[in-house]
């Protein structure tokens, strides 16, 4: 019979119904495995399926383009809160049931209703990963105040002129507050 050691010298029971010692190794699991192995080395050298590490990276691709969509969304929604003067944030926060006042929330959780994969995300990601805290709130704040002050800078300093008018004024908390508006002509003479 077969051994590992020793070879095969049964050639006549070789196919056999009762003794077929080829046919039991043919359906073993060994042979199944290796089979398949070599069926996706072939298809892998002859460029037919990509290899494992192909496969991870397109797996993260797909999971940063989904997480930069969740964020762009999020985002929108600071710009059009930011655009419109509104508060972000109400009175009442409940972390367990994931329920707020604050207008950002109510407008995530109404775009969520219409987008999968917002939705998704907020049934899915646990609190910690969501991306609506106060604290991620300011600080994508912060970053759409960098960006909008770098443009800012740049047009300033491709303009052929530039001028700046400031006026203060004091607020009901009795704060003074101070608004800046910077006009600019760029090198064709069109106001920006």
């Amino acid at each position: 019979m077969f051994s590992q050691t020793k070879g095969f010298n049964d050639w006549k029971n070789a196919i056999g119904c009762k003794r077929g010692v080829l046919l039991s190794h043919n359906e073993s699991k060994t042979h199944q495995e290796a089979t398949n192995k070599t069926i996706n080395y072939k298809q892998i050298v002859s460029k037919e399926e990509k290899d494992i590490y192909v496969s991870i990276l397109k797996s993260y691709e797909e999971k940063v383009k989904r997480n930069r969509e969740i964020l762009l969304r999020i985002i929108d929604t600071i710009v059009v809160l930011g655009q419109q003067n509104i508060p972000f944030r109400g009175h009442n926060c409940n972390k367990e049931k994931k329920t707020e006042d604050g207008i950002f929330f109510s407008l995530l959780t109404m775009e969520s209703r219409c987008v999968p994969i917002l939705k998704l995300h907020f049934e899915n990601a646990p609190n910690n990963a969501q991306y609506t805290s106060p604290d991620i709130q300011n600080e994508l704040i912060s970053s759409c105040g960098l960006q909008i002050k770098n443009t800012i800078i740049k047009m300033v300093q491709e303009a052929k002129w530039f001028s700046i008018m400031a006026d203060e004024y004091t607020d009901v908390g009795t704060k003074e507050q101070m608004a800046l508006c910077i006009r600019s002509v760029d090198k064709k003479g069109y106001c920006v």
